[in-house]
């Protein structure tokens, strides 16, 4: 580069103009790079919902079915009206368990790509 613009190598002005070359540069492809950062880590977080959405069907099923079976051992035992009322609370505490956990795979997901990002970034 030096060259072309006739300035002599080593002296100040072609040290400034390196560093304003570098400067310019990264200022053009700041933008860029961000937007390629952003759709890396929306890359990651897609695979890591539709990995675990997957077994979702599988889990409600066996869900039912284990709660089906609860409220028929429980009627044997108690009354309908108390086994209902303790399978109903069973399902809830399941149903918040599932949301918390499903709802948690995605921070998790984004804080897993950043570590990896910054591992091979810096």
């Amino acid at each position: 580069m030096a060259a072309i613009l006739d300035i002599p190598c080593g002296t100040v002005k072609s040290r400034l103009h390196h560093a304003m070359t570098r400067l310019l540069t990264l200022a053009a492809t700041g933008p860029l790079l961000a937007a390629k950062r952003r759709h890396a880590t929306r890359h990651v977080l897609v695979a890591a919902v539709a990995a675990a959405l997957l077994p979702l069907p599988l889990i409600l099923m066996i869900d039912i079915w284990a709660l089906g079976a609860i409220y028929g051992g429980l009627t044997r035992l108690l009354p309908p009206a108390l086994s209902f009322y303790l399978v109903v609370n069973y399902a809830a505490v399941l149903a918040l368990l599932g949301t918390l956990t499903y709802g948690a795979i995605p921070l998790l997901a984004e804080r897993q790509a950043r570590s990896q990002r910054e591992a091979l970034h810096g």
